[in-house]
């Protein structure tokens, strides 16, 4: 299989699960919650051998290596911090290989807040290293740069 085939087929897993997590009646915040959960317990492993080691020891510091990481892993190819407090975090994310299945999710509203794998592992490495629990206030859709720009309240 070639890498087109390999994310299309990723993206199809992707959009067929968050479609049926939904269809299930769990909603946006719950499966962003369990998608994280994942990531800190049976998914670690998987983060690892990608070469994602995000390292921090507040806010600040694990939002950065976040989007160092990231972009390191070639999973984006845009990742701007825009905002961040031991409260908040606004950031930007562009051209993620997931960008097909957000698409999809999304459908016709650039409001709607999708799954988002790459900051469901952002909210994993908060909550595993300070015990954060991250609540996504908005996630809007930029078509013109195939970005979202997310804003998560901590707690």
């Amino acid at each position: 299989m070639e890498y087109r085939q390999l994310m299309d087929a990723s993206n199809a897993v992707m959009v067929a699960v968050a479609s049926a997590m939904t269809n299930m009646g769990l909603n946006i915040p719950l499966i962003w919650t369990q998608i994280a959960s994942a990531f800190q317990n049976e998914a670690k492993g998987l983060l690892g051998s990608l070469g994602l080691d995000i390292k921090g020891n507040d806010v600040q510091s694990i939002v950065e290596s976040f989007k160092e990481e990231i972009k390191k892993s070639g999973a984006v190819q845009r990742c701007e911090i825009l905002e961040v407090s031991e409260d908040r975090i606004k950031i930007d994310i562009g051209e993620c290989i997931y960008s097909s299945a957000t698409k999809i999710i999304r459908g016709d509203d650039v409001t709607k807040i999708p799954p988002c794998p790459m900051m469901a592992i952002l909210y994993a490495s908060l909550n595993e290293k300070l015990g954060k629990t991250c609540v996504v206030e908005s996630a809007l859709y930029r078509p013109e740069l195939n970005a979202s720009i997310f804003t998560v309240s901590l707690e």
